[in-house]
């Protein structure tokens, strides 16, 4: 028998069709780490996803990617380089498949990047545990 990783009445969806359900950032205690919850409509065909979490001046601090992702749902830490870390945070998070061999306006593209869905989230008070966890 094999395992279900999935809703089986939750119907694996076209790349088109792939849409993030959740995001949520949790600020760990000591400033510095970020755990992040990310949560996708099944797939057929495996996505991958871009993470990127900033500060209140828009400077990077922390960055990840995830390539064909084989799971719906991920939880993952992000470490926060830097010395500026003003909050309030943000997270984005985009969504995207690589086309291959895409012709547009009569010009070949070996590869181009179709981005389906991005959603952002807010959060991060250090003083304030309950405005920790966003979503």
């Amino acid at each position: 028998m094999d395992p279900l990783f999935y809703d089986p009445s939750d119907i694996p969806r076209p790349p088109d069709e792939v849409r993030i359900r959740d995001l949520r950032a949790s600020l760990h205690p000591d400033g510095r780490r970020v755990a992040v919850f990310l949560e996708l409509t099944p797939f057929i065909q495996p996505p991958n996803a871009e993470l990127r979490l900033s500060n209140s001046q828009d400077e990077e601090l922390a960055s990840a990617s995830i390539i064909e992702a084989f799971n719906p749902k991920m939880e993952l830490i992000l470490h926060m380089r830097g010395q500026r870390l003003d909050p309030p945070f943000q997270l984005i998070a985009t969504i995207y498949y690589w086309l291959e061999n895409e012709t547009v306006d009569n010009q070949s593209f070996a590869r181009s990047r179709r981005v389906v869905d991005e959603r952002q989230v807010s959060f991060g008070d250090l003083q304030s545990p309950e405005s920790q966890v966003y979503g």
